[in-house]
């Protein structure tokens, strides 16, 4: 599902600066971000790739100043980090339906695995693990042994 600048700007309470209806596909890292991604800024390494990516939107720290003019439309917000977190979770509701345990992935025999739970390919999941019912494990993330995962937990790499 897309939405507009406008949306994710009202979701996030932030303050846009540029075009209201810019339609929104993905979100994406700011270094591989093309037409139709958001991506964001939350620390200041990464302000270089403001200048250059391709991203159609940025959300970024309310104080951030930039040197050089910038071609895309910028959400303001208070906490872009946190902020990020909230589009990638609007964007990962079709991905909230997976459930399994996807190939390539160790699960150790010792691990309790409870219902409707995801885990996604080339993930390690240790001894003794606990995963809670309908937690979602992305492909490429470590659960060290003896970890407790509770009840509902989304976990990227």
């Amino acid at each position: 599902m897309n939405y507009s600048s406008v949306e994710l700007a009202n979701l996030l309470s932030g303050k846009l600066e540029g075009n209201d209806n810019l339609q929104i596909v993905k979100p994406a890292r700011i270094e591989d971000a093309v037409e139709g991604d958001v991506s964001f800024i939350a620390n200041l390494k990464y302000i270089d790739f403001a200048y250059t990516t391709k991203a159609s939107v940025l959300v970024v720290p309310n104080d951030l100043q930039f040197e050089k003019k910038i071609s895309c439309t910028l959400i303001r917000v208070a906490d872009s980090y946190s902020s990020f977190g909230k589009i990638l979770q609007l964007f990962n509701v079709v991905a909230e339906e997976k459930k399994g345990i996807e190939q390539f992935s160790f699960v150790d025999s010792t691990a309790k695995i409870s219902e409707n739970v995801y885990i996604g390919a080339f993930t390690y999941i240790g001894k003794n693990v606990s995963i809670g019912k309908n937690s979602k494990i992305y492909p490429y993330t470590f659960i060290g042994d003896g970890s407790v995962v509770r009840d509902n937990t989304i976990i990227f790499s």
